[in-house]
């Protein structure tokens, strides 16, 4: 099993703010083997806003694809985004652009996946201190949708069988299902490669990722500080 393409997912907010442009200058000093990319942009970008992102990316094969605006970030824009091009790609990589990447994470990744292929996600428990998780530990050990996704007929069937509620981020509904079928085991990895710190309350940590993930090399956080890290 190895990553076939990469999903990017992101939203005029994180234009604005320069954060798109700040990932996808990271992107394109990767190596990526010319392998096919999708970023996934709220509808509410302009034409003139998209020929600047695509005049960053010039040397990548990535294609923009633009999603309802109403339905912004939710637990369906998600699900259709995971059963895109299944035909085509069977094991996708997703990225949002709060992330920051290594020059060489792709072939890291796909070296390491050779080990798992009867999983379907391969990704990153949470590793923060948000106040979300309270006393329930057990709320750490959910996969982060920042993830390898192995696209199996299995595992569509299993997305198919998921009533989704777009009030709750898709990665839990999708943790919670598994947990409920005695599945979440045996069908997913916590990746040594892939470090969630993403919620937003993690800014004011003065951390090093390594010390969490000494390997890190995709690491997904809103805090700039620990994302120059990473590019550096």
């Amino acid at each position: 099993m190895k990553i076939q393409s990469i999903f990017i997912v992101s939203h005029l907010k994180e234009y604005h703010s320069k954060r798109l442009h700040t990932f996808l200058n990271n992107l394109i000093q990767t190596k990526l083997d010319n392998i096919k990319i999708y970023l996934f942009m709220s509808d509410n970008i302009n034409f003139t806003q998209i020929k600047e992102i695509k005049n960053i990316v010039s040397s990548l094969n990535l294609e923009i694809i633009l999603y309802d605006n109403s339905k912004h970030l939710t637990t369906t824009m998600f699900e259709n985004i995971l059963k895109f091009k299944l035909n085509e790609y069977q094991t996708i990589l997703i990225l949002e652009s709060d992330c920051a990447i290594d020059k060489l994470f792709l072939s890291k990744i796909n070296d390491d996946l050779a080990s798992y292929n009867n999983i379907w996600i391969y990704g990153s428990y949470y590793y923060g201190i948000s106040n979300w998780i309270g006393k329930d530990y057990i709320k750490r050990f959910h996969m982060n949708g920042v993830a390898v996704y192995n696209r199996t007929n299995d595992f569509i069937s299993f997305l198919n069988s998921i009533i989704y509620n777009s009030n709750n981020n898709y990665d839990m509904v999708i943790t919670d299902k598994l947990r409920e079928k005695n599945m979440f085991l045996k069908k997913t990895v916590d990746s040594k490669y892939i470090l969630n710190l993403s919620p937003i309350c993690d800014n004011n940590v003065s951390l090093n990722y390594k010390d969490y993930k000494e390997n890190t090399c995709i690491l997904h956080t809103k805090n700039e500080k620990l994302l120059s890290k990473l590019l550096n």
